[in-house]
């Protein structure tokens, strides 16, 4: 919900957009891909967490008598889908990028600092890796959960 957003908006404020203030001419894409995939799949997020219709029925045994638990719910997969897609985009448009990348702390594009934006980039990506650890655990917990 709120926390969610508010995280989100950290990490592309510190990183993404905070690059495209500085009028990069190089590399330009990989933050606007960064910006238009993270907000696209925040909202599906959100939406599949507090949609009657989403993973409050995936984590109520009632409402989803199936035997694989949460895991029989379609919403389990299309968060995972959304956030595995999220994570993938994010990942190839940084490693593609001619000049954001590791190496002597000077500028890319024309945006000094490319040592500060590099790491952040990395950084939403690190995330989206521990959510889908972390995911799964979460429904399987609010799973077993007495309601």
């Amino acid at each position: 919900g709120p926390r969610a957003r508010i995280f989100n908006a950290g990490m592309l404020m510190g990183g993404p957009v905070n690059f495209l203030a500085r009028g990069p001419t190089v590399d330009r894409w990989v933050a606007e891909t960064y910006v238009v995939v993270s907000l696209a799949a925040l909202e599906g997020l959100v939406v599949l967490n507090h949609a009657w219709f989403g993973l409050k029925t995936a984590v109520d045994p009632q409402a989803n008598p199936s035997s694989l638990g949460p895991y029989g719910h379609w919403s389990t997969f299309a968060w995972l889908g959304v956030l595995l897609a999220q994570t993938v985009i994010c990942r190839t448009a940084v490693t593609n990028a001619k000049e954001l990348k590791g190496g002597p702390p000077w500028s890319c594009g024309g945006a000094d600092h490319k040592e500060f934006y590099f790491p952040r980039f990395w950084g939403l990506i690190f995330v989206c890796y521990g959510m889908l650890i972390s995911f799964n655990l979460w429904v399987v917990g609010m799973w077993l959960a007495p309601h």
